[in-house]
């Protein structure tokens, strides 16, 4: 299972994909062979958000973790993190298209300035997200959450956000979420008749 945020490892360089962070789309998307003369080319590795963070993004707290077992000759453990680090970095600058912060319940803010998908379903203590540019937004069971700012949404799951007093979202918005994630089937904003399939993995 491929977590936000993944990246793949090259001897000389870092990918990833705003598409997806599935290793195997990102491997497929940057045509990398996985496998050379000498062995393993390439280092799956995840940076995920640390779940009990506060404030939005705090790369301190995340957590590295190399996908795989078999490792290239060139790989020294430190080096490769620094470098997954440093594009996590460069990727955080660039703006994350996709934001995944299912279920971080100490999480009190969100500022997702160009965000396109933004999952912050169970986020509890969430009392504000801005979402200039997002087209799907999941913020289900965000029950501190008072303000959403979503000017452009197609899609919004706010049930059980009953805090909610200012919500910014155009009208009507699309009936059907994209197929990037399944969602659930609980009151949203406005009623989806029909989940997409999931995210892809790998």
């Amino acid at each position: 299972m491929c977590n936000f945020a993944s990246f793949v490892l090259t001897k000389d360089r870092v990918f990833w994909s705003d598409k997806s962070d599935s290793h195997t789309e990102i491997i497929k998307e940057h045509g990398l062979h996985e496998y050379g003369s000498r062995g393993m080319n390439i280092i799956r590795v995840e940076i995920s958000p640390n779940p009990l963070m506060k404030v939005w993004p705090s790369f301190k707290s995340w957590k590295y973790k190399v996908d795989q077992d078999l490792l290239p000759d060139w790989h020294i453990p430190m080096t490769t993190e620094k470098r997954a680090r440093a594009a996590l970095a460069r990727r955080f600058k660039a703006g994350f298209t996709t934001i995944d912060a299912s279920g971080y319940a100490a999480l009190t803010s969100l500022d997702a300035p160009v965000a396109k998908n933004i999952y912050a379903d169970g986020c509890a203590a969430l009392t504000s997200l801005d979402a200039p540019v997002a087209t799907y937004i999941d913020a289900s069971g965000c029950a501190a959450l008072t303000s959403l700012d979503a000017p452009v949404a197609t899609y919004i799951d706010a049930s059980g956000c009953a805090a909610l007093t200012s919500l910014d979202a155009p009208g009507p918005a699309s009936r059907r979420p994209p197929a990037s994630r399944r969602c659930p089937a609980s009151r949203r904003h406005p009623a989806s008749r029909r989940p997409p399939a999931s995210r892809s993995t790998g």
